[in-house]
């Protein structure tokens, strides 16, 4: 690896951290702030479902395009710029119509993240791929988890309002980053034509695990992101105690990161997947049933587990069951595939909270993850022949 190469390896994971800072420093308070626009239950959930909106509709052009043009770094740039927009946005909302305007718009910002996941990828060769994705999942988790104990504190500080001029900030940071790296050029000129994209589209093995996908960010997005910050607020949790615990299911998360390799590979993909949605499952129905604030700690970092380790499997079958050429493709696929869970999580959550109770969305997610079963089939989940 060439000291070009070294240097554009440091500047993509420094925008990385700043893509997930930029996307999540807000998140512990955002369901919050909307409330105090005006905004009902059923609202916030669609505020926090607009995110995946964008998502859905650009992740399988974004991964085609790059696959197509040969640049990952034009659309991870591209996409940096949405997000940062998208922030300024939230900034300067004075109502929850302009919330929902631009949060779709940081949506649009993080369908981004199949190009810069690939564009990370691409620096390393086939034999270290699993070993670069694993640190990269714990890059953006670790990120992730960093940026939502900053953004507790920050709001309950100096007001929710400083969270998203913050992540306005951190998102010029990022463009600027990816500005400076170099991407590799593509050996070949190759031609993508609407039948061999048809092809990677109609894989069983990439239908099987971006259905599988669709789960955990359900969960996530409902809980975690979504109905965990009002659920908490009802049983008089503070801001940064909010932040904390999201914080610490984030940590967790990390640990079921470092822990996945050993446990693929002792007991194989399907049942490696089985097992951590019934952790996660676990984390979510045990929720409604206590109040104290360290037993729920405690589910999420369960629940956090199982999150860290099904991401980790998952992202890591479509890198290594992908030809190099058609792994933006394949990924933007999956993404898009799982970001249908990112909204339908809160936007089906709003609803079910208002018709039913808050309680009630614990139930739905942690039902739902004990489905997975029926997507994977009995047997180990193989690469297509």
């Amino acid at each position: 690896m060439s000291n070009k190469e070294k240097r554009s390896i440091f500047f993509v994971l420094g925008a990385i951290v700043c893509f997930w800072f930029n996307l999540y420093l807000y998140v512990p308070i955002l369901p919050l702030h909307a409330q105090n626009l005006g905004a009902d239950l059923n609202f916030v959930g669609l505020i926090v479902a607009s995110y995946a909106i964008g998502q859905i509709i650009l992740r399988i052009p974004i991964g085609i395009g790059s696959d197509v043009i040969g640049s990952r770094k034009l659309f991870a740039c591209i996409s940096t710029m949405f997000g940062t927009i998208g922030s300024l946005g939230l900034a300067i909302s004075t109502n929850e119509t302009s919330m929902l305007i631009s949060r779709t718009l940081v949506g649009i910002g993080a369908a981004g993240w199949v190009a810069i996941s690939i564009l990370y990828a691409s620096y390393f060769g086939d034999g270290d791929k699993s070993k670069a994705m694993s640190y990269l999942m714990f890059i953006h988790s670790f990120a992730v988890l960093i940026a939502t104990l900053i953004g507790g504190y920050i709001a309950e500080h100096l007001g929710n309002i400083s969270t998203f001029w913050a992540s306005t900030a951190v998102g010029i940071i990022g463009t600027t980053l990816l500005l400076f790296t170099q991407e590799k050029k593509r050996p070949e000129n190759l031609n993508f034509s609407l039948k061999e994209i048809s092809k990677i589209f109609s894989s069983k093995f990439l239908i099987k695990i971006s259905l599988i996908g669709i789960l955990p960010q359900f969960v996530t997005f409902s809980i975690l992101f979504g109905f965990l910050p009002v659920f908490l607020k009802t049983i008089g949790a503070t801001k940064s105690e909010i932040g904390l615990i999201t914080s610490i299911s984030l940590f967790s998360s990390l640990i079921g990161i470092l822990i996945t390799p050993y446990i693929t590979k002792k007991i194989g993909l399907t049942y490696s997947i089985w097992v951590t949605a019934i952790t996660i499952s676990i984390g979510a129905l045990l929720v409604p049933f206590v109040s104290n604030l360290i037993i729920i700690t405690i589910t999420q970092i369960i629940s956090g587990l199982g999150r860290g380790m099904i991401n980790t499997i998952l992202i890591s079958a479509i890198v290594n069951n992908s030809p190099k050429h058609e792994q933006a493709t394949s990924m933007g696929f999956y993404q898009a595939i799982y970001a249908l869970g990112m909204f339908l999580g809160p936007a089906l959550s709003g609803n079910v909270a208002n018709i039913f109770g808050i309680n009630f969305v614990f139930y739905l997610s942690g039902l739902l993850m004990l489905t997975t079963p029926l997507i994977t089939g009995f047997k180990e989940i193989s690469k297509d022949k």
